[in-house]
C-alpha cells in the first residue's frame, strides 16, 4: 500500500509541476526583466519572418530580452528582444517590439561575421 501512495504522490507532483510550468510560459510577464516566455520567442520569429529577414539560409543564433532603461522599468511593461541573425555568413542584429509585433531596428554588425554552421 505504501508503494501505491508514493507512486500516486509522485504522479500528482509531476502533473502539478508540468501544469505550473505550462501556465508560467503562457502568462503575461509581471516584470520587464522577467525572462522571455516561449510565446515571446515565437513572436520574435514571426516578426522577423514576416518582414522578410528570415529565410532558409538564415540562422538565428540568439534571442535575448532587451533590457529597458531604468526609467522605463516603472512604465507599463513594454518588452523588446534583441536577435542575432546569420544570413549567408553575415551578422545582423535586430530589435523587435514584442507587444506591437514590430521590427524596430535592423543593423549589420560592422567588422564581424558570423560563424557559418554547415548543414
Amino acid at each position: 500500500m505504501h508503494g501505491v501512495r508514493c507512486k500516486f504522490f509522485f504522479v500528482l507532483t509531476v502533473l502539478s509541476l508540468g501544469s505550473a510550468l505550462a501556465r508560467s510560459q503562457t502568462q503575461t510577464p509581471q516584470h520587464p526583466l522577467e525572462a522571455l516566455k516561449s510565446q515571446e520567442y515565437w513572436t520574435v520569429h514571426g516578426v522577423l519572418h514576416a518582414t522578410g529577414h528570415l529565410d532558409a539560409d538564415t540562422f538565428i543564433t540568439s534571442v535575448l530580452l532587451h533590457e529597458p532603461a531604468k526609467s522605463e522599468v516603472l512604465d507599463p511593461i513594454s518588452r523588446q528582444a534583441d536577435a542575432v541573425l546569420l544570413p549567408n555568413g553575415l551578422t545582423i542584429e535586430a530589435r523587435v517590439d514584442i507587444g506591437s509585433r514590430q521590427l524596430l531596428a535592423m543593423e549589420r554588425t560592422a567588422g564581424r561575421s558570423g560563424t557559418r554552421v554547415r548543414r
